[in-house]
C-alpha cells in the first residue's frame, strides 16, 4: 500500500495494527470520522467514474487544478509531470498534453518544466465540469468535525 502526494504538506500516520486495535474496535469520534470519510470517499469515486465517462479532458483538468488550488491557498504554481496529469485524467500522456495546451491557449494556465501555473482563476473555474461542486460538497462533509 502506498500514497502519493502531488502537492506537499503535513500529514500524520498510524500503523494499521494500532488503528485496528485502538480505534476501529471502539466507539469514538475518530472511528465515526473514519467511517464518514470512507463513505464520502466512495461517493467521490463513483462521481469520478461518471466524470471520466461524460466530461472532456479540458473540463476535468480545470476541475483537478481548481480542486488543488482550493486546497493550497496562496499557491499559484504546482509541480505536475505529464504522467501525473495523464493519470489524473485517465488518458495517455500525449492526449493529456493536448488538454494542457488548450488551457494554455485559453490563457488559463502556463505549463513549463513540469510546473502548472494558474493565470486565470475565474476562467479556470468557469472551465470546470459540474462535478466540481459535487466534489467540493463531499470534501466539506469530510472536513466537518465528527459528531460522536
Amino acid at each position: 500500500l502506498s500514497t502519493v502526494a502531488a502537492v506537499g504538506g503535513d500529514a500524520l500516520r498510524m500503523r494499521a495494527d494500532d488503528l485496528r486495535r485502538h480505534v476501529l474496535g471502539r466507539p469514538s469520534a475518530l472511528n465515526k470520522a473514519i467511517g464518514d470519510f470512507v463513505c464520502h470517499f466512495v461517493t467521490m469515486g463513483a462521481q469520478m467514474a461518471v466524470c471520466l465517462a461524460t466530461h472532456s479532458p479540458e473540463e476535468r483538468l480545470c476541475r483537478w487544478l481548481q480542486m488543488i488550488h482550493v486546497r493550497t491557498p496562496g499557491r499559484e504554481r504546482f509541480p505536475f509531470s505529464e504522467s501525473q496529469i495523464a493519470s489524473l485524467l485517465n488518458m495517455e500522456a500525449h492526449t493529456a498534453m493536448l488538454a494542457i495546451r488548450v488551457l494554455e491557449q485559453a490563457g488559463l494556465i502556463q505549463y513549463h518544466e513540469q510546473q502548472v501555473e494558474i493565470l486565470d482563476k475565474e476562467g479556470l473555474q468557469e472551465g470546470c465540469c459540474d462535478c466540481l461542486t459535487i466534489f467540493q460538497e463531499q470534501m466539506e462533509r469530510i472536513q466537518r468535525p465528527a459528531q460522536a
